[in-house]
């Protein structure tokens, strides 16, 4: 959570300018107001570590940023009224209210403005920058409405409402329903249903073909998702999914619905069923041949990807963990991106060749109820040039797992990269669902660059240990 978060606020606070951090905010969702607060009942520990991690990583490489965000509401005037609380784009990145003000012209501590909205969203689409956004409204802190609109070339395709409930004890409730389409293309239809602690819920979708393109392209999706999960009662955690599509298609010009426009090459056949509740199954099979060119918001892509994709597991009675866990899992992917991005907000370069080699092994018994898998070893070889800062990494990364009356997952990556960062990281991660978790972290500037030195343990990744010597950005 502390490597996402890091990224994902160090694109944040990207200026269009420059590389300089100044004067920038981290953006952290309406709950996690204050990231100096111990109490985080409504959210799991590891976020909460995660957040924290980011935040003091930032602080010690002198990037100003405030304490607080969102922190007193009642201190904010017009809470009666309903306002713009953030807004989200390409449904990845969230801008921070400083952004809002200085490049969008967006008061937000007024009340919510359409001329306002329409005013920065032309700016960004203009600019070719947005794809579809979410905007937030709050009604003090308890009340929310969160409205989804996808921007397209010839007209508004997407749009989607929902609202939910939330408090600090993580009860909320969200219904949403959206059907999303145009004339002669693929139907989209989502509904979706939420209510209880974060998941307890029904969500459903069904694609059907576009079927007067030409050339010729057929699609058929059916998904179909029960879930319900539970941080604070991991007993009762569950998550089904049925899934089964076809995709068959020559060169074409599609728009996807989360990844803009796109003009590619596809051949790709997937059948998925998951079923991890009591009994977890899961069985997947996947041959597929990508040659793309995406107009993306922040990564697009040009390159070939090619994936083989075998993957069948059985385990029953996960609880008593009585029977014999069968897993064969084989992946050959193959991917070699070039990407190059120049407008007003990034100056970047990035070339990324990745070679995956997976394979499995028959379980192996070691002890009673313990047994050892191997599961996955992988070499990439990586070679970024982003936002001016230049990454090569060679990394070699040996999975294993070692299942009994606990899960455990451990990995270790060696890898060097070069100008910015160097850094050896050893995890280990396992989930017995009863720890409440914690982090420790040391962080020590030196004339080779910072050092990092990082322990956590929560009820999600129990044990985690990282060590980190260079430079974070």
């Amino acid at each position: 959570f502390a490597d996402i978060t890091v990224q994902m606020v160090n694109i944040l606070a990207a200026k269009s300018d420059s590389n300089s951090l100044d004067g920038w905010d981290i953006f952290l969702e309406p709950e996690m107001e204050n990231i100096t607060n111990s109490d985080w009942t409504a959210f799991p520990e590891a976020i909460a570590a995660g957040y924290n991690t980011a935040y003091n990583v930032l602080k010690s490489n002198g990037v100003p940023l405030r304490d607080t965000i969102y922190s007193n509401k009642s201190d904010r005037p017009n809470l009666e009224e309903y306002e713009i609380e953030s807004i989200e784009i390409s449904g990845l990145y969230r801008l921070s209210e400083s952004f809002i003000k200085k490049e969008l012209n967006l008061n937000v501590d007024e009340h919510f403005s359409w001329d306002n909205i329409k005013t920065g969203m032309n700016r960004l689409y203009s600019l070719k920058l947005i794809r579809f956004f979410w905007i937030d409204f709050a009604k003090g802190a308890e009340g929310k409405i969160k409205l989804k609109i996808e921007i397209k070339e010839e007209n508004l395709t997407r749009m989607g409402i929902g609202g939910y409930y939330a408090n600090t004890m993580g009860n909320n409730i969200y219904i949403a329903y959206e059907m999303v389409g145009r004339l002669q293309q693929s139907e989209v239809i989502t509904l979706e249903g939420y209510l209880g602690n974060y998941y307890n819920g029904i969500s459903a979708k069904l694609r059907l073909p576009r079927l007067l393109n030409w050339p010729i392209f057929n699609q058929l999706s059916f998904t179909s998702d029960q879930r319900k999960y539970n941080p604070l009662k991991l007993s009762k955690a569950f998550h089904n999914t049925n899934s089964l599509s076809y995709d068959l298609g020559l060169l074409f010009d599609h728009n996807m619905i989360l990844l803009g426009d796109i003009k590619y090459k596809r051949a790709s056949f997937d059948i998925d069923s998951i079923n991890t509740g009591e009994n977890f199954r899961t069985f997947s099979i996947g041959l597929s041949y990508n040659f793309e060119t995406l107009d993306d918001l922040f990564f697009p892509t040009n390159g070939t990807s090619i994936s083989i994709q075998y993957h069948f597991n059985n385990t029953v009675n996960v609880n008593q963990r009585d029977d014999v866990i069968d897993y064969n899992i084989f992946n050959i992917n193959i991917e070699n991106h070039n990407n190059i991005l120049n407008n007003k907000f990034i100056l970047s370069q990035r070339y990324k060749t990745v070679f995956t080699l997976s394979g499995s092994i028959p379980t192996i018994p070691i002890i009673e109820k313990t047994r050892l898998d191997l599961t996955r070893t992988t070499l990439g070889l990586f070679d970024e040039n982003l936002y001016g800062l230049h990454h090569s990494r060679l990394e070699l990364i040996l999975k294993y797992n070692i299942v009994s009356d606990l899960f455990s997952y451990t990995s270790f990556i060696l890898g060097k990269t070069w100008n910015k960062r160097s850094e050896i990281t050893f995890k280990s991660l396992d989930w017995d669902g009863l720890d409440k978790g914690a982090e420790f972290g040391l962080y020590y500037p030196t004339i080779i660059g910072p050092i990092l030195l990082t322990y956590s343990t929560d009820k999600f990744f129990k044990d985690q240990f990282r060590l980190s010597i260079g430079h974070i950005f």
